[in-house]
């Protein structure tokens, strides 16, 4: 009943990622899409970053100490945050790994795999902001690929329900 019910979810969030593909390319707005953090999520990250991060006036620079510190610290209330969005992935791939249970390692190249699909874009973007690439330039990025991302998106989720209602990962 489990992987019937987390198959039903990701079709579901599959259909809502097409939703949003439609509502962006007639409207071009994102402020009502269903698969998005919720505002006061968003309030609750640019807070955060916010405090740590955006000088006030006459601050001084954070000492590269400091800056590691505050980077763990904003990293991990950020994760946390973010796992309403994460988690939409994360679950049925963990039931995957869970469903596997004679095939262990076959599990735990799921795993690593889903994982390095996680970071790698992460690595990416951190090496684009090394070289000077600024978070309005990201922004721009993703809004004039957003349509590309949603779709993306709704295969990955509808993908991972018709592999858990067929029996696929069994």
């Amino acid at each position: 009943a489990l992987y019937f019910l987390v198959g039903a979810l990701s079709i579901l969030l599959g259909c809502l990622a097409v939703r949003d593909y439609l509502y962006y390319k007639k409207t071009g707005r994102t402020d009502d899409m269903a698969l998005q953090l919720p505002r006061i999520v968003k309030n609750k990250i640019h807070a955060i970053v916010g405090a740590y991060y955006r000088k006030g006036t006459g601050e001084q620079r954070k000492a590269m100490g400091g800056l590691f510190i505050s980077a763990l610290v904003v990293g991990f209330l950020i994760s946390v945050l973010e796992a309403v969005c994460t988690g939409q992935l994360y679950l049925p791939t963990i039931v995957i790994v869970l469903r596997e249970g004679s095939m262990r390692i076959r599990a735990l190249f799921y795993l690593l795999v889903y994982n390095l699909m996680f970071i790698i874009p992460l690595v990416v973007v951190l090496l684009f902001a090394l070289v000077g690439t600024t978070s309005r330039d990201f922004e721009t990025f993703a809004k004039k690929r957003l349509g590309l991302i949603k779709l993306v998106m709704a295969a990955v989720f509808l993908g991972l329900g018709a592999a858990l209602w067929s029996g696929l990962f069994w």
